[in-house]
């Protein structure tokens, strides 16, 4: 379910497995659209989703993919985040909360990952 890795665990098991000050941390949700809703859910993140995230000092991007190829999933919204206690704790808000709500009357087959940046190399 949505934000489930967040609310499944503690705020200790966050602090000791995934707090690395220094790194790039991803909060990534895949999912699909539901039929019927693509045109409102492009609107709920362009207009209420992104702008709530960006809101956030502590966030670096808000980007949104969409599947080259008539594939899983079907989108995917990714926010860069410095620091991984502030995730934890926009994670937590009642905002986010009712974000989540509004969310899940567009998508559907949702997951959420936390990665951190190991490697990047750019092209020169």
């Amino acid at each position: 379910t949505f934000f489930s890795l967040y609310f499944l665990s503690s705020p200790l098991y966050f602090q000791h497995y995934f707090f690395n000050m220094g790194n790039i941390w991803q909060f990534i949700i895949r999912f699909d659209i539901l039929p019927g809703k693509m045109q409102e859910l492009d609107t709920y993140l362009e207009q209420e989703m992104i702008p709530y995230w960006t809101s956030h000092k502590e966030v670096r991007s808000v980007e949104v993919f969409e599947d080259a190829f008539i594939g899983w999933p079907e989108r995917m919204l990714v926010v860069e985040v410095d620091d991984l206690s502030c995730l934890e704790r926009i994670l937590a808000s009642p905002q986010t909360r009712q974000m989540k709500e509004r969310f899940t009357s567009y998508a559907t087959d949702i997951q959420t990952q936390i990665v951190e940046r190991v490697f990047q190399k750019r092209s020169a």
